[in-house]
This record gives structure tokens, sequence and C-alpha cells, in this order.
């Protein structure tokens, strides 16, 4: 059973792959770009997966402001170019997102359920819940919503995930400043 696994340089895709074994493919820059929409077509209709993965993603929140246009070129129309390749398949598309696209509701007192209403704020939320409704228009399709990512940093990863910043901050001496929602 092969199962693409798109963003696979990154801390989730890499460790997707690692768990995966000998049925992950792995997927990345540059010779997958999802936002080359015949290529992506291409790649993906040429390995017949049994489901695509996307871990692939604009991640950088605060650099999104000003790159809008890139952010949405790999958070939505990526998204779009690998779930119209998965319904011409016919194979599950699992489209990992973020808590983000609640965007400062107020805290429930609850974890977020499915059907709580999304108010994204900022481009890389809008981007992210773009993606979402382009993946649900796929008809196998599964969204993952995480509030955050910890672990072993993927090949292609940019040093600085939460973890790592906050060591990085205590051993500086600086204040850490933390949300705490």
């Amino acid at each position: 059973m092969t199962i693409a696994v798109t963003g696979s340089g990154g801390q989730l895709g890499s460790e997707l792959c690692r768990r995966l074994g000998s049925r992950a493919v792995a997927l990345d820059l540059p010779e997958f770009d999802l936002t080359d929409e015949d290529r992506t077509l291409q790649i993906l209709t040429s390995l017949c997966p049994r489901a695509v993965i996307n871990t692939a993603a604009y991640t950088q929140v605060d650099r999104a402001e000003d790159q809008a246009e890139l952010c949405w070129q790999i958070n939505s129309a990526g998204v779009s170019h690998i779930a119209a390749a998965c319904r011409e398949l016919d194979v599950p598309l699992v489209q990992i997102s973020t808590d983000y696209v609640f965007g400062g509701a107020p805290y429930l007192g609850r974890a977020y359920r499915e059907d709580d209403e999304p108010n994204p704020r900022g481009v890389y939320a809008q981007s992210k819940l773009g993606g979402e409704n382009e993946a649900a228009a796929c008809a196998k399709h599964i969204i993952v919503r995480t509030c955050g990512l910890y672990g072993q940093q993927g090949p292609k990863t940019p040093a600085g995930n939460f973890v790592d910043t906050m060591l990085r901050l205590a051993r500086q001496g600086k204040p850490l400043r933390v949300v705490a929602d």
C-alpha cells in the first residue's frame, strides 16, 4: 500500500515517512512542487498511491502577511491541485491544517470540535481555511487541525519549533512570553 506524503522534508512529513517505512513515497521540493498543477497531477497519477497525506505548507505565520501570494499558492491553490489528483485517482486526501482557522474565537472551555465556526484572522489562517475548503472538494478527505508540532526536525525544516525556541530563549536568559490559551 503506497501512501504519498507531501512535504516529506519537513518535521511532520519526515516523521510520517519514517513511521510508514516502505509504504511511504516521500514528495518534496524541488521535485514535487504542489503549486505546479500539471506536474502535481502527473506525479501523483504516475504513483497511483492508495492515499495522499499533505503535510506541505507555508507555515511562517508572521511572514505570511508580507508573502500573501506565496502563502495562498501553497496553502490553498496547492491543496486544490492535490485534491484534483485525488479525485481523479479516487483516493483519500488527508489534509493537515491548524487551529489558527479559529483565529481568536473565544476560548470555549473545551477542545474545538469540527462543527465549531472558523474565524480565521490573518493571511496564514485564511489560506489554511482555504486549503481545508479545497480538500473538502475531494469526496474522500480527512482534515486534521493541529495546534502545534514538536519533535525532531525534518531535513528541510528551519530550526525553530516551539520546544527549540523555548530552549534557546532559556539558554539566553531571556524572559519567556508564551500564549496561555
